[in-house]
This record gives C-alpha cells, sequence and structure tokens, in this order.
C-alpha cells in the first residue's frame, strides 16, 4: 500500500518491517512498515488483510496488489482460459476479470526444479548466496533457468 493512502485512510501506527521486498525492476525495497488486519470489505463479507506500506511513485492511484494470502483466505478459483477469477468464499457466481500485463520485452524465464531430490542445505553455517534452492516437500531440488519466448495478447 502507497504512504499517501495509508496518509489517506488514517493509518498511522506501523508496525515495524523485518523483510526486504525484491521488485520487478530487480531493486530491492524496505517496506515503511506493516499494517496489520485491515478489514477488506467485498460484499457482504470482510476478510482481514496485511498490508505492507512502501513509498510508491503514482500515490493513491496506484492499486492495491492482494497476495497469496488473501487469494487463500478468499477462496479463490482462478479460471486461466477465460481470463477470470472468483472468489468462492465471498460469491463463487460472480466473476472478476484480469487485468491484463503487457510486458515491454518478449522475453521471460521461468524457474523450474528438475533433478533428483538432495537433502536441505544447511543455514547453520550461513547462507549460501551462490547457490538458489527450491524446497519442494521438505527436500532440496537443483532449479535450472530456462530461457521462453512468448508473445502477449
Amino acid at each position: 500500500m502507497p504512504t499517501q493512502t495509508a496518509k489517506l485512510l488514517g493509518i498511522t501506527r506501523l508496525q515495524p518491517a523485518q523483510i526486504s521486498i525484491g521488485l520487478a525492476n530487480h531493486t530491492i525495497a524496505k517496506p515503511r512498515g506493516v499494517v496489520v488486519d485491515v478489514l477488506l470489505e467485498i460484499g457482504d463479507i470482510k476478510i482481514p488483510v496485511d498490508f505492507h506500506v512502501m513509498n510508491i511513485k503514482g500515490g493513491c492511484d496506484t492499486p492495491l496488489i492482494l497476495g497469496r494470502p488473501f487469494l487463500a483466505t478468499a477462496g479463490a478459483v482462478m479460471d486461466f482460459p477465460n481470463r477470470r477469477i472468483s472468489l468462492a468464499n465471498v460469491d463463487k457466481t460472480v466473476f472478476y476479470k484480469t487485468i491484463p500485463f503487457i510486458s515491454p520485452n518478449k522475453l521471460s524465464y521461468f524457474i523450474t526444479a528438475q533433478g533428483r531430490p538432495r537433502e536441505p542445505p544447511d543455514h547453520t553455517q550461513g547462507h549460501d548466496e551462490t547457490s538458489t534452492k527450491r524446497l519442494v516437500s521438505g527436500r532440496a531440488l537443483t532449479p535450472s533457468l530456462t530461457k521462453r519466448s512468448y508473445q502477449s495478447s
């Protein structure tokens, strides 16, 4: 949530943010703080949502990003072929259109886990910055970077 939106809503108390967020332009941003359990009202349902308050250009015109915890709580059902979402815990008969994302470049990168399972890395000796591991069912797999081109529609 942009700082300007938080001020407009009268949110002044922020809990300290203990994370850094990697943005799409590959920069790292540290939130000013976190506001917890904001009641987001959709129809007759109120869903508690946590927001990270950040200094963002664009201010109040910037759309709020609702992540995986919200989608899980709301019971999101994704209809990918028709590009729409239904929130089963709100009203499963109402569908919301997704906002198309137009990429400035035609190249995307996907990280896929391949190879045989290995034991999870030992983090007691410090973080290994040079290797990336993905935990799947408690076991680490070595990811590989695959380059694919796509045509955005």
